[in-house]
C-alpha cells in the first residue's frame, strides 16, 4: 500500500489567502498615502514591508477571517522586530487585519511596538 501525501486542508490554505489579501489591503493603502514600499522575507511565511514616506516604518501584518481574529506578535517577536527597526532609524508597528469570507477588510488596527529600555 502506498500513501500519498493529503492536500493541504481548507483552513490552511484560507489562513494563506487571508493573509495575502491583510497584506495586499495595507500595501495599497500606505502607496495611496504616498508611501515607497519593499517587502523583505526575513523568514519563511514572514514578510516585514518597509514604508518610507512622511514617517520610515518596518511593518507586520497579520490576517484572519471571522471567527478568528488575527494574532498579536508574541512580545519576542515585537521586541526583536521594535530593535531592528530602531537600528535602521525607523518606527515599528503591527498592522492587524480582520477580513470576512470574501477577504473584505472589516477592520484595520495598527499598533506601535516600541523596545523594552533596558
Amino acid at each position: 500500500m502506498q500513501l500519498t501525501s493529503l492536500p493541504p486542508s481548507p483552513p490552511a490554505r484560507l489562513a494563506d489567502a487571508a493573509q495575502e489579501a491583510a497584506e495586499r489591503i495595507v500595501l495599497h493603502w500606505l502607496a495611496l498615502n504616498g508611501n515607497q514600499v519593499t517587502v523583505t522575507a526575513p523568514s519563511p511565511g514572514t514578510h516585514h514591508i518597509h514604508a518610507v514616506g512622511k514617517d520610515n516604518r518596518l511593518i507586520r501584518i497579520l490576517g484572519a477571517v471571522l471567527p478568528l481574529e488575527p494574532v498579536f506578535l508574541r512580545d519576542t517577536e515585537a521586541q526583536h522586530m521594535a530593535g531592528e527597526a530602531g537600528r535602521a532609524g525607523a518606527q515599528a508597528w503591527e498592522v492587524r487585519v480582520q477580513l470576512n469570507r470574501q477577504l473584505h477588510a472589516i477592520w484595520i488596527r495598527w499598533r506601535r511596538l516600541l523596545a523594552n529600555a533596558s
